[in-house]
């Protein structure tokens, strides 16, 4: 049996010991598993920030109304919105109703005291667009009545 020379500075040194099967079966499939969480991670992520993001707001429709609407409820929907967005005319907000709103085509619906004064649904709104409308000219140019 050959004798291992050791140097005198490691007088009790090993032969290095070759890791175990089982042990590097457990490395092997943990390195596996981190990956495959990794790229189940990004997708995750990619996913979310692409597909499931409402898009942002890039235009402001303003219908401006004055103390004669009152309480006149306005409601714009649209395949862009999640949700329909909806805002009663009031002094608190200087009779102004702001939606901001991504470019894409909506419905407008104009109510007060549960009657419909006016509706269109085919509003198109475009990028970085600023659409003013005037409660009082609307109703009056669409045959609407207060």
């Amino acid at each position: 049996m050959p004798q291992i020379q050791t140097s005198p500075e490691q007088p009790d040194a090993q032969p290095p010991v070759a890791p175990s099967a089982e042990r590097s079966v457990f490395v092997n499939l943990s390195i596996v598993a981190v990956a495959m969480l990794f790229i189940a991670l990004v997708g995750i992520v990619w996913w979310y920030s692409w597909w499931r993001v409402p898009a942002t707001p890039s235009a402001l429709l303003v219908i401006e109304g004055n103390k004669d609407f009152e309480g006149t409820v306005i409601t714009i929907d649209g395949s862009s919105l999640q949700n329909a967005r909806r805002e009663a005319v009031s002094p608190d907000a200087s009779y102004i109703c702001r939606f901001p709103l991504p470019a894409g085509e909506y419905s407008i619906r104009i109510e007060r005291a549960g009657k419909l004064l006016y509706e269109d649904s085919l509003f198109k709104i475009n990028d970085h667009q600023y659409a003013l409308l005037p409660l009082a000219k609307l109703l009056e140019q669409r045959g609407g009545n207060k």
